[in-house]
């Protein structure tokens, strides 16, 4: 069923929005339909004078303004609605249509105005809505992308532009910090994550206090936490890389006796001794001038992959804890437990992460030696505000359930055959964020232009199954490469939707970018056979009329491109380039797919 919001006074569409700090959902219009076709009104000045026109009408559940916003449009919205959750309906009032977004919070405000948008095309008539009445509900209450400055490339003509490694200079102009992560953010609200975490936020060479506050205000205004990379004993600490006091390369240099042993007794210049109580409290001071500076959601918290200091110190403390896991563990309680304890009293409600570097393996499920041995001493021992962040890339299954299956299945039976997760087993700690590498420079045998839905989704329905709060992927590709675009829809759906089939997906996802329900179903079908190998010239007979009738197609003969259309015809391209890739040799797991498409 299709609703025309028709086009009002001098032929514009007149979006109502809630103000905010900023505007946001102005902006968001502006971006998705242009300028010149948006005349914007707050909806606190909307009266019944105002209901004569169409309109589209966005605002958040809860509070005065939506109960008198209700009672205008004579709508009875759904009962609650929780934080990055929306509601879209279409209501008329006499001879006038609205588009009704409402959210649970800002962000499922701005969310659901994007998906709005997406469901629908503006018209010379006005905005044709095709999206129905709907109601979505987040499966988790944190979904966030992983990300490390220099190699976030959403500025794709940077020269500068870096695609691996750790602790790298950023060499890219300094004000594409700020406008890569512009994007990113924009992105978020498309693909409905709710959080990004930044490691290396705070650099001299990109702009320092003043750029990292720039993104974090951008990010706050549209309801995005931003989740600072913060290395407690290692990884820069809060001030990443410059002369600043809350770097603890700035810092060591004054204090040397406060590094980190190795085993040999050598002190370390760039990682801190978490048994050392100067050293705790630069910790506390880092953290707590973090939080007053920077409107920030949280934090991610790293020690130094699985560090342990061998300084005496450390080894009486150790030896207390009676609890049997690995040293680097008892390490952690230490190194985070100060920061963490700060972060809560200073944002009892914000998203703070500590990575364990491993998933939550014992005995003999533990792949590559991440055993835990025991439940670790932090588990029960962090503020509420505290979460675990286990890395699941090992414990999904590495043998990659083929797509078919999940064709077939929302549950695959591939995914409890897998001895690296048991059906029933769950974190040890009360709050748990899962992390996965897949697609990343940071797992083999995939690859950063790898398309990794499968794994993404048992991801998505092993970590809800669990009990996990969180969930992230990597967000450092610019969504214009297909392999990501695609993997970036699969957490958009199966964040919401963990128990789905690829064929929901493909309906959810596929079918309002590809060129409708059919062709959806024929996206699906030629990615299943890329997978299984079966290239050639009939598969390419079913992918070129599909691209030819989608609406990104940007030939002459066809109607004028939408915004952001050809970004959707580009899948189909991208179907029919790993489909042309037939002599190359097979990937490490993803079959033809893998090459990356266009890149």
């Amino acid at each position: 069923m299709t609703n025309l919001i028709r086009r009002g006074a001098n032929n514009t569409l007149r979006v109502i929005s809630e103000s905010t700090a900023g505007f946001p959902a102005g902006d968001v219009a502006r971006k998705k339909l242009g300028a010149e076709a948006v005349r914007e009104a707050p909806a606190e000045a909307l009266d019944r004078e105002g209901l004569a026109e169409d309109a589209i009408v966005v605002f958040r559940a809860g509070g005065a303004l939506a109960a008198r916003l209700c009672r205008l449009l004579g709508y009875r919205p759904p009962r609650a609605l929780p934080a990055g959750g929306y509601h879209l309906d279409v209501v008329r009032h006499h001879n006038a249509r609205f588009l009704v977004v409402i959210g649970g919070d800002l962000f499922g405000m701005l969310a659901g105005l994007a998906d709005a948008l997406l469901n629908g095309e503006l018209t010379r008539e006005g905005f044709v809505y095709r999206g129905g009445r709907r109601t979505e509900i987040p499966a988790f209450p944190l979904r966030y992308y992983w990300t490390a400055d220099h190699s976030t490339n959403w500025v794709l003509d940077d020269p500068g532009l870096s695609y691996a490694g750790c602790n790298n200079q950023y060499t890219k102009r300094p004000e594409t910090f700020v406008e890569d992560y512009r994007r990113l953010i924009d992105h978020c609200l498309d693909m409905r994550f709710n959080g990004v975490v930044i490691w290396c936020f705070l650099r001299d060479s990109h702009g320092g206090v003043a750029a990292a506050y720039e993104v974090a205000r951008y990010a706050a205004e549209r309801g995005v936490a931003l989740l600072p990379g913060v290395g407690t004993t290692g990884y820069g600490g809060v001030y990443y890389d410059g002369d600043h006091p809350f770097n603890i390369e700035t810092y060591l240099r004054r204090h040397p006796r406060f590094g980190n042993q190795s085993e040999n007794g050598r002190r370390s210049g760039s990682t801190l001794s978490p048994y050392c109580r100067e050293n705790q409290d630069f910790i506390a001071a880092a953290v707590e001038w973090l939080f007053r500076t920077f409107p920030v959601g949280g934090c991610n918290m790293e020690n130094m992959d699985l560090m342990v200091d061998y300084s005496p110190a450390g080894k009486r403390a150790r030896a207390r804890l009676k609890t049997g896991e690995s040293d680097h563990y008892k390490d952690q309680y230490f190194a985070y437990k100060t920061a963490l304890e700060v972060a809560d009293r200073l944002a009892p409600n914000g998203w703070h992460c500590h990575a364990t570097y491993t998933g939550f393996h014992t005995g003999s499920s533990a792949p590559g030696g991440y055993d835990m041995g025991a439940v670790p001493y932090f588990a029960t021992r962090m503020p509420k505000s505290a979460l675990a962040q286990w890395t699941i890339s090992q414990m999904v299954s590495q043998e990659v359930i083929p797509l078919r299956q999940w064709r077939e299945s929302p549950r695959p039976a591939a995914a409890y055959r897998n001895p690296h997760w048991p059906e029933g087993v769950r974190p040890p700690t009360p709050r748990s964020t899962a992390f996965m590498h897949q697609a990343s420079q940071w797992f083999s045998p995939t690859r950063r232009t790898d398309v990794a839905i499968s794994s993404m989704a048992e991801g998505c329905l092993r970590s809800h199954e669990a009990g996990f709060e969180g969930i992230s992927v990597h967000g450092e590709v610019s969504a214009r490469h297909p392999a990501w675009r695609l993997n970036y829809l699969a957490m958009r759906h199966w964040t919401y939707h963990p128990v789905s089939t690829l064929e929901e997906f493909a309906q959810a996802e596929l079918a309002p970018r590809v060129g409708g329900a059919d062709a959806a179903r024929t996206f699906i079908d030629v990615l299943i056979a890329l997978e299984e190998g079966k290239t050639g010239l009939e598969l390419e007979k079913k992918i070129v009329p599909s691209a030819g009738a989608c609406a990104g197609n940007p030939h002459r003969r066809h109607p004028p491109v939408r915004l952001g259309d050809l970004n959707n015809y580009n899948l189909w391209l991208a179907l029919k380039e790993w489909n042309c890739v037939r002599d190359a040799p097979r990937s490490y797991v993803y079959g033809p797919i893998a090459p990356g498409g266009l890149v």
